[in-house]
């Protein structure tokens, strides 16, 4: 973590881990979860990764309690300003504007500071892919919105 420390540029971080650094991610998730935005563990310990994380079924019993707060939460806010989302029980919303494009949207946020993806990539350029953080990340992607709508 002493290296995202060093990288102020960057607000969070998308953190690989191959091996034995699927635990090191694991940790330095543990250590700063508000700095990390995803994990990719790759090729670690088989089956249950978090049976070897001090704490970590209590912890992902808690993410996945924010989660599901924030989906509740950003769901009937978004369709208020005229979302379409997808259902879904996914840590992330699917979501398109009938008046802004994807990219377009994706975009406009990126200048307020929050990071989607648009859906292109995906193969579905009007949609953009929001993670769903917690409740600090869910007020500014709201308050970003309003701004970018």
């Amino acid at each position: 973590m002493c290296i995202l420390d060093a990288l102020v540029i960057v607000p969070v971080a998308i953190l690989l881990g191959h091996s034995l650094g699927s635990q090191v991610i694991l940790e330095a998730w543990r250590q700063r979860s508000a700095s990390v935005q995803a994990l990719i563990p790759m090729l670690g310990a088989a089956g249950k990764v978090f049976s070897t994380f001090p704490g970590g079924s209590e912890l992902l019993l808690r993410r996945v309690e924010i989660v599901q707060q924030e989906r509740a939460r950003l769901t009937p806010a978004m369709r208020e300003r005229g979302f379409e989302l997808s259902d879904s029980q996914a840590n992330f919303l699917w979501a398109a504007h009938a008046h802004v494009r994807g990219s377009e949207l994706s975009m406009r946020l990126a200048q307020a500071g929050v990071l989607v993806a648009a859906g292109a990539a995906l193969g579905e350029p009007g949609r953009v892919r929001i993670a769903l953080r917690d409740r600090v990340a869910s007020t500014r992607l709201l308050s970003a919105l309003d701004k970018a709508l």
